[in-house]
């Protein structure tokens, strides 16, 4: 005789409820490129030929659900030539770590950034296709910079970056980050050698 395991129904209500929750959450953050009119693939090919590079524009195919699969199927959605492209015309591999980061922070800071609906349907972290279509479109550029001047040290005057170098003027400058379209403070504190000799240390720095 087969003994049968009783489960209360609390219990299987709960689990119920559970697997339905989590069957409900989709994996990414619900970046919804076309609710923010970002369409049109962008990136550079290179002729076999002669090396030059020329700019591809392609309307994004988003009916092509799984363009990772293959590449054709990936080519279907940002374009001819885009599966072996020499990069986006946004930001491209070197700098998607950095675009990741801002995706994560812009999910549980600036929804509506992203075109998210309902963050809560959404696991929190961008999934590859949400990365591609904002590095393709150049939206990327538009999130890591709101993320950097929330963030980023340096990325507001109230948040100067303290720096020694003699290449610079002493005080307060800005200069533009070198990838992104962001504008970087600090304060410089160098200055120059003492009017002696031997050098001795200058007195504390005052800010000034």
């Amino acid at each position: 005789m087969k003994m049968r395991t009783l489960i209360p129904l609390g219990c299987l209500l709960a689990l119920s409820l559970a697997a339905s929750a989590s069957a409900q959450v989709q994996p990414g953050v619900g970046f919804d490129a076309q609710k923010l009119g970002q369409i049109i693939s962008r990136y550079w090919v290179q002729d076999l030929t002669t090396g030059g590079l020329s700019e591809r524009d392609y309307r994004i195919d988003f009916t092509e659900t799984n363009p990772l699969a293959s590449s054709a199927a990936f080519e279907r959605r940002w374009g001819p030539g885009s599966y072996t492209r020499k990069k986006w015309l946004g930001p491209d591999n070197e700098l998607v770590l950095t675009v990741e980061q801002a995706f994560n922070w812009a999910f549980q800071n600036q929804p509506a950034l992203l075109g998210v609906a309902n963050p809560a349907g959404w696991s929190g972290h961008p999934n590859q296709v949400e990365l591609l279509d904002s590095c393709a479109t150049g939206y990327a550029t538009t999130v890591v910079v709101a993320y950097a001047q929330a963030t980023w040290d340096g990325a507001s005057p109230d948040r100067r970056l303290t720096i020694n170098d003699p290449s610079k003027p002493r005080g307060d400058f800005s200069e533009r980050n070198p990838y992104w379209p962001l504008t970087m403070y600090y304060h410089n504190t160098f200055r120059g050698n003492m009017p002696i000799s031997p050098q001795v240390p200058w007195p504390a720095d005052s800010g000034q």
